[in-house]
């Protein structure tokens, strides 16, 4: 237990301690009175505590925030200028950090995908939401169709991010041979079959 929750452990217990028998109290009684104890026996040592306990606070909602921005991939976050992976997360998460998945090179996330399929197998219990697990789904098929197309952008340079690799494959899909392959495809045929 660190000094902080020693320290406000001792304070809580000595002020319930003080509570009598049959005195209705709620929690926010006892963490006013613990408040004012702490603050009242030495203000230095009630600021260092009140700026770790708000440090805890909000590090939590930050974590709880990004694990649920990553959980509601959809096409609001539109993560890559891709058509087609509307459910890839915007924020890949590693050992308990976040990195924008722009920012992210191929190991990353692969390390993230990887840790993501393990989730997705261990959703096999009943309370599962079906609709959690088909978006949950599609968004693995998503991950492993990125990971083929953009794999190749990263032969020889594994420094590389995604978001780089993104750019090279729009500027891939932008030349004449491909506006060729995609007329062609549109009508109906295929592109080997019909060169000219």
């Amino acid at each position: 237990m660190s000094d902080t929750s020693k320290t406000l452990v001792d304070a809580i217990r000595a002020t319930t301690e003080l509570q009598g028998d049959g005195i209705l109290f709620e929690a926010t009684d006892i963490a006013q009175a613990v408040i004012m104890r702490l603050a009242t026996d030495s203000a230095k040592e009630w600021l260092e505590l009140r700026d770790t306990i708000v440090m805890k606070v909000i590090v939590n909602a930050v974590r709880h925030e990004m694990r649920r921005t990553i959980a509601r991939t959809d096409a609001r976050q539109q993560a890559l200028p891709l058509e087609g992976f509307e459910h890839v997360p915007q924020f890949i998460e590693l050992d308990g950090a976040w990195v924008n998945l722009r920012s992210a090179t191929l190991e990353q996330y692969r390390r993230y995908r990887t840790s993501f399929e393990a989730k997705l197998s261990s959703y096999n219990y009943a309370r599962r939401s079906e609709a959690r697990m088909k978006r949950d789904k599609e968004t693995l098929r998503e991950m492993l169709r990125l990971d083929r197309k953009l794999a190749p952008y990263f032969a020889g340079n594994p420094d590389m991010t995604i978001g780089q690799a993104t750019e090279l494959h729009l500027a891939d899909l932008n030349t004449p041979k491909a506006e060729h392959n995609r007329t062609i495809a549109k009508s109906g045929g295929s592109a080997k079959r019909r060169r000219t």
